[in-house]
C-alpha cells in the first residue's frame, strides 16, 4: 500500500485512512475466524432467558460459573439497585479462586463514594445526571472540558481505574445510559426485568410539533416537506388515536422522511445544550431550563419512537 501522503488534500487523505482502516479490520477479521474456527462471525450473540421462583439459586449459579471463567473477557452484570451490586460482589468474592477475574461495583455519580465518606461520587451529580438525560455527552462536554472538580471526582478516579476487562457490576439503570465508566462488554448479564427503566413519559401539547421554528432551515421547499410531515404526524395523534402509524402509512409518511426529520432535530442549536466543565452548576441548569423550555427533545422523543 502506498504511503500516506500528510500533504495531499484533505479529502484524499481520509479516503487513504479509511481504506487503511478497512483493511485492517478484514485482516483481523480472518485471524479471528481461523482462530476461533469459523465460518463467519454471527451478527447477533446468543441471549438465553433463564427463569425460575425467587431464592431458587439463578443469581448463585451464575457467579459460581463466572468464577470458573478464565481472566479476559468484560462482563456486565446488571442488577436492580447498587445496593444489589455490592451484595452480589460479595457473594462472588466469597466464590472466586485465585485465577477468577477481578470483580467491581460501577457506582453511579450520585452514589456514595466509598473513598471520601458522606461524598457523592460526582459532587456535580444533581445538574450533570440531569444534563445526561437530555443526550449532553457529559465526560466530553462537562468532565473532560474544564470541569474543576475533575481531579477530585470519585467518578472521574473509577473511571481511571476501570481499564482492565474484568466482572463489573451495576445498577441497571446503565443499560440505557450513553456511557458507562467500564469496559464495554463481551457478555451480559440481566438480573431481573429492567423493562420498568426503560420507559419515560413525557408530555407537552400537539402545537409544539408544527411550530415552524423548528423545521426551519436548509431550502424554503425541505423546510416545508418537514413541517408538512409534522402535520400528519400531529393529525395521527390527535385525531386517530389507536391507529396512529396506520394513519400515517396511509397518507404516504415513510421511515425515511421520518428519518429525516430525526436527523433535522438533533442537529437544530436550540436542541443542544449548550454547556461545558468550567460553567457553575446554575449557568448549566439555565442551559438545560432554556432547551426543556422549547420543548424539541420532547418532541424529537415522538418521532424516534414513530
Amino acid at each position: 500500500m502506498a504511503p500516506l501522503d500528510f500533504n495531499a488534500p484533505a479529502a484524499e487523505e481520509k479516503a487513504e485512512i479509511a481504506r487503511r482502516k478497512a483493511a485492517i479490520s478484514r485482516r483481523i477479521r480472518k485471524d479471528v475466524l481461523a482462530e476461533y474456527e469459523l465460518d463467519e462471525l454471527p451478527s447477533q450473540g446468543e441471549r438465553t432467558l433463564i427463569t425460575g421462583a425467587q431464592g431458587t439459586g439463578k443469581s448463585r449459579s451464575a457467579a459460581e460459573t463466572i468464577a470458573e471463567l478464565p481472566p479476559g473477557a468484560s462482563i456486565w452484570w446488571l442488577v436492580p439497585t447498587i445496593e444489589k451490586a455490592e451484595e452480589q460482589a460479595a457473594e462472588y468474592t466469597r466464590l472466586a479462586g485465585p485465577n477468577s477475574m477481578q470483580v467491581r461495583v460501577v457506582r453511579g455519580r450520585g452514589a456514595d463514594d466509598p473513598v471520601a465518606q458522606g461524598e457523592a461520587m460526582c459532587p456535580r451529580h444533581l445538574v450533570v445526571n440531569r444534563a445526561a438525560a437530555m443526550g449532553v455527552m457529559v465526560q466530553k462536554e462537562i468532565c473532560d472540558n474544564g470541569c474543576p472538580r475533575s481531579a477530585s471526582c470519585g467518578f472521574q478516579r473509577q473511571k481511571n481505574e476501570m481499564t482492565e476487562a474484568g466482572l463489573s457490576i451495576m445498577a441497571s439503570d446503565y443499560l440505557w445510559l450513553p456511557q458507562c465508566p467500564a469496559p464495554s462488554h463481551d457478555l451480559l448479564i440481566v438480573d431481573e426485568s429492567v423493562i420498568g427503566k426503560a420507559a419515560d413519559i413525557i408530555s407537552f401539547y400537539p402545537t409544539r410539533i408544527t411550530e415552524d421554528d423548528k423545521w426551519s432551515g436548509d431550502s424554503i421547499e425541505e423546510a416545508m416537506d418537514r413541517r408538512q410531515i409534522a402535520a400528519m404526524v400531529r393529525a395521527a395523534l390527535v385525531d386517530h388515536p389507536g391507529r396512529e402509524l396506520a394513519f400515517l402509512r396511509d397518507n404516504g409518511v415513510t421511515v425515511a422522511e421520518i428519518k429525516a426529520c430525526i436527523e433535522h432535530l438533533a442537529t437544530r442549536e436550540e436542541a443542544q445544550p449548550a454547556v461545558s466543565g468550567w460553567m457553575s452548576d446554575r449557568v448549566i441548569s439555565d442551559a438545560l431550563d432554556a432547551v426543556e423550555a422549547r420543548e424539541i427533545l420532547k418532541v424529537l422523543k415522538l418521532f424516534r419512537q414513530i
